[in-house]
């Protein structure tokens, strides 16, 4: 078990976080709009089957996490990979 310090964290981490998925210990919910919850759990659950993004998916991928780690800047937010 590790923690995964915020400047090693990769997109794949954060949208597995977003998403809920991966073998992770949340400390905090992830509240995602909507209109994003059903995007961002198909991306966790493509990452969690091992299976890597479009270049498409890669660039909504990244809207994602630009749109959410606003909500969590500051806080005390760790992601502890097993």
């Amino acid at each position: 078990m590790h923690t995964i310090d915020p400047t090693e964290q990769t997109i794949e981490d954060c949208i597995m976080f977003l998403a809920g998925e991966g073998n992770f210990l949340f400390n905090n919910d992830v509240a995602i709009d909507k209109f994003d919850h059903s995007i961002v759990h198909s991306l966790g659950t493509q990452l969690g089957n091992n299976s890597p993004f479009t270049q498409k998916q890669s660039l909504i991928g990244l809207r994602l996490v630009k749109k959410y780690s606003s909500n969590y800047v500051n806080k005390d937010l760790m992601l502890i990979k097993f």
